[in-house]
């Protein structure tokens, strides 16, 4: 048993670590020039610009870019309460069933942010351009599909444990 909480107790210490560290990582890229014109320029090397990129450009790019992250917050907060809960050996719980459930829609949803974000920088990136040189790309690649595939299967796991916790819960109404 100490070992399983020891496991859990590890976890959830790492991910409160990594709930302090994203928005310092957030802080240090604005400040290291990670949204900079040039930075930007290598990230969309597909994206053909014929006029210099614009401060509106840039910041609305950077900011669709950081959408993914936020979702990404809230599964860490997600997965703080999982592992708190782990470690108080409350695993088979409606509470953990739902953290689980809601992982698993954060990992989907924030894929499909992903893509749809991407999707939008291209579109604003190019916005400058004349007609017929604006850039609509949308990528999806094995990666995509693999966290869509992650998330819809967490989800699933924690609606079946959901069920099971609920047939529990009726099998001791009737003992």
């Amino acid at each position: 048993m100490n070992k399983r909480i020891t496991v859990e107790a590890t976890l959830l210490a790492a991910t409160w670590g990594a709930i302090f560290a994203l928005p310092l990582v957030v802080i240090w890229a604005v400040s290291s020039g990670f949204f900079a014109q040039d930075a930007v320029v290598q990230r969309f090397p597909n994206v053909v610009r014929t006029d210099s990129l614009l401060g509106w450009q840039l910041g609305l790019a950077a900011g669709l870019g950081l959408l993914p992250a936020s979702v990404g917050f809230w599964i860490l907060w997600q997965l703080r309460g999982l592992f708190a809960l782990y470690a108080q050996g409350k695993a088979l719980t409606r509470e953990a069933a739902n953290r689980v459930r809601a992982i698993g829609l954060g990992l989907f949803g924030m894929n499909v942010l992903g893509i749809f974000a991407n999707t939008a920088q291209t579109v604003v990136l190019s916005a400058g351009n004349p007609l017929g040189q604006r850039v609509l790309a949308i990528e999806l690649g094995s990666e995509e599909i693999g966290l869509l595939l992650m998330g819809g299967l967490l989800f699933v796991i924690g609606r079946s444990m959901a069920e099971a916790v609920e047939a529990a819960e009726e099998l001791r109404g009737f003992v």
